[in-house]
């Protein structure tokens, strides 16, 4: 840094000590961009962490409601949570059957809300209603397009 008019000459001592504290600056600058990046890191991680539980949450609340315990208090379905914990706790062979069940249930209730709908599930991915292939769109737009 450069003396102001009429200043009187910096000694060699003075020139150091405004390059060190220049330099101190410069040094706290980066320290303070560092920190602010470490800040937004810790953010996102903590945004993720609030919309997994959330999203851990809503999962939990939909399964007690396609288990159709939702006429059930809250502390009759805690205390059956808890017993079924304690009698399969240890057992890693009745966790897989209750998953197996449970995925059984869940993909009845979808075959049941499909055949509610008015279709089943193999009706809605092959086109098939009630024993007669049903055209789709484009198909339709061809078959009227080649008729004279």
């Amino acid at each position: 840094m450069c003396p102001k008019e009429g200043a009187p000459p910096l000694s060699a001592f003075d020139r150091l000590a405004q390059q060190v504290a220049s330099a101190a600056q410069s040094i706290g600058q980066e320290q303070a961009k560092h920190l602010f990046r470490e800040m937004r890191i810790a953010e996102r991680v903590r945004v993720r962490k609030r919309r997994a539980e959330f999203r851990r949450r809503l999962q939990l609340g939909t399964a007690v409601l396609a288990a159709d315990l939702d006429g059930w208090e809250v502390s009759e379905i805690v205390g059956m949570l808890l017993d079924a914990k304690d009698r399969v706790e240890g057992s890693t062979t009745m966790r897989l059957g209750l998953k197996k069940r449970g995925a059984g249930y869940l993909a009845g209730k979808e075959r049941k809300s499909a055949a509610h709908a008015g279709q089943t599930n193999a009706e809605h991915t092959s086109g098939v209603i009630g024993g007669a292939r049903v055209p789709s769109i484009n198909e339709h737009q061809i078959c009227q397009s080649t008729t004279p």
